[in-house]
């Protein structure tokens, strides 16, 4: 959305809409009970733990939460890991313990994240 907003020309009634259609996807993923999937492959609780600076606790259906922010569902042979953007307090460190956790191909979540937790401009 961001490049397309970026490459439209000034005045492009399209222009607007990404601009909008952006802000409103920002609000939706920095609202304070927004869960988002962001990894799975987590085989690795302990890395979790250690950046959260918290202890897994145990929820029904074998899911764990990691204090407020992390949500961990069973998923194979690890965990899909589900993020609450508000509630951790760095977004840029998440990717590298998710990846200690056992995680790949978080980058991109990542990033897009960043962006949309960012106050810039659409």
């Amino acid at each position: 959305m961001r490049l397309l907003a970026d490459r439209l020309p000034k005045g492009h009634p399209a222009h607007t809409t990404a601009a909008s259609r952006l802000r409103d996807l920002r609000e939706h993923v920095t609202g304070p009970d927004t869960t988002l999937p962001v990894a799975a492959g987590v085989t690795s609780v302990a890395a979790l733990e250690r950046a959260a600076g918290a202890t897994a606790a145990h929820l029904p259906e074998s899911r764990l939460a990691i204090g407020e922010a992390l949500i961990l569902e069973p998923a194979g042979d690890g965990y899909r890991v589900h993020l609450r953007p508000s509630r951790w307090p760095d977004l840029d460190a998440l990717a590298p313990v998710l990846r200690r956790g056992g995680a790949t191909e978080v980058a991109l979540v990542m990033e897009d994240l960043r962006l949309l937790s960012s106050s810039g401009r659409p």
